[in-house]
């Protein structure tokens, strides 16, 4: 009995003094169009389900996902409560956050949760509770979850009715995620609203190079500032709808820059490039005069794939419409090149032929003077043997 009565004194102590006590707060996801995420040629977009009341229903479409208040990093685990009814039997699980090559933004990142198999049955309300756990299902190579997602119960299914009441996420670690998100939204304000103050001086003077070249320097500051810090990577929903806000504010300050700058960046650039245009123009007049030698014309050409790479990364990146022309003038160099490789192995193989007929005919007219030679040795030595025979039988005679 003293047992429980000094654990009911701490734990009223423990109110009293404010402490937080060992019970971790439930989140609950608004039911509304803004905590939808992700892509709508994948996830349900808000035209496609129904809210009304502070409820959302899904009837007749595949998947869709909500934010989470905070991102789950690979392993730790969350419990998911949900509240609502459903026709149809549905799944969920944890999607990853990351843009990944061969999954886009719905990389499973969670085993997956079948209300069927936990309590549900099809055609009536529920109140259920379960957890999921970060784990890189795919796999993807990962991070964390950014998404809960809801789907039919089986692929290329539909969900039934599926309508939710009443969804809440308790994290397991203890971090207060109201006092960090409002902490770290503090953190990324001042960059922010730099962006927003560049970008709205950049609107007011589109045509002004350096009043926009100065804005877009200080606004890619700042952006470089996000990025860097704490709350540039934090994965709470609030601070990247925020963090999301500066990156588009960004990008659109980008666009008004890069139309401003595109007649002197481009200049700048195409005299950038011009020691790379000059390397090309060497390479075609080198393997045009390369006659035979075929490996002369090969490093003439590796010379010149290098330079146009180069030319073309720096098209791509800045996207000048003078600079995309003289990369793509580049490839017709490059067709030069490998004609005059093709042409000097044709001559070379022309050589090689002649010199080998050369050879051949040398070889004959050896062959046939030898043979004259050893004709005509004989002849003399056949004449030799008939003096001497003459000679032979005149003495004979004269005896």
């Amino acid at each position: 009995m003293k047992r429980i009565l000094s654990a009911i004194l701490i734990f009223a102590l423990l109110l009293s003094l404010n402490i937080p006590v060992f019970a971790a707060e439930e989140l609950e996801i608004p039911l509304e169009p803004e905590s939808l995420i992700g892509s709508v040629d994948y996830f349900a977009s808000a035209e496609n389900l129904t809210f009304e009341n502070g409820t959302l229903t899904a009837d007749q479409v595949e998947i869709f996902a909500l934010k989470l208040p905070k991102n789950v990093a690979l392993g730790e685990t969350v419990t998911v409560h949900i509240k609502g009814s459903s026709v149809g039997d549905f799944r969920s699980w944890l999607i990853c956050s990351d843009q990944t090559a061969n999954k886009g933004d719905h990389a499973t990142f969670s085993k997956m949760w079948k209300a069927s198999e936990n309590g549900f049955t099809p055609g009536t309300e529920f109140d259920l509770t379960y957890t999921l756990t970060a784990s890189d299902e795919e796999p993807v190579g990962g991070k964390d979850a950014n998404k809960l997602c809801f789907k039919a119960f089986a692929a290329h299914e539909v969900l039934e009715q599926l309508t939710l009441t009443y969804v809440g996420i308790t994290y397991d670690e203890s971090v207060d995620i109201a006092a960090e998100t409002e902490r770290l939204l503090g953190e990324l304000k001042p960059n922010a609203d730099e962006i927003a103050a560049a970008l709205a001086e950049a609107e007011a003077a589109p045509d002004d190079y350096d009043t926009v070249k100065a804005a877009y320097d200080r606004a890619a500051a700042a952006m470089e500032a996000i990025e860097g810090s704490e709350a540039g990577t934090a994965g709470y929903a609030d601070l990247v709808t925020a963090r999301d806000a500066a990156e588009a504010d960004f990008a659109s300050l980008e666009s008004i820059y890069k139309e401003a700058a595109k007649d002197i960046e481009s200049v700048k650039i195409l005299e950038e490039l011009q020691s790379y245009i000059d390397t090309m123009d060497a390479a075609v007049e080198a393997a045009k005069n390369a006659g035979s030698d075929v490996a002369a014309a090969e490093i003439a050409l590796a010379d010149a794939q290098a330079a146009r790479d180069y030319i073309v990364k720096t098209a791509n990146d800045c996207g000048y419409p003078d600079v995309l022309a003289a990369a793509r003038e580049t490839k017709s160099k490059i067709t030069e090149i490998e004609e005059a490789i093709e042409a000097a192995r044709v001559r070379k193989a022309e050589e090689e032929t002649a010199a080998q007929e050369a050879a051949e005919e040398e070889a004959a007219k050896k062959a046939s003077t030898k043979r004259t030679l050893t004709a005509v040795g004989i002849a003399a030595a056949v004449v030799i043997v008939i003096v001497a025979v003459v000679v032979v039988i005149v003495k004979s005679k004269s005896r």
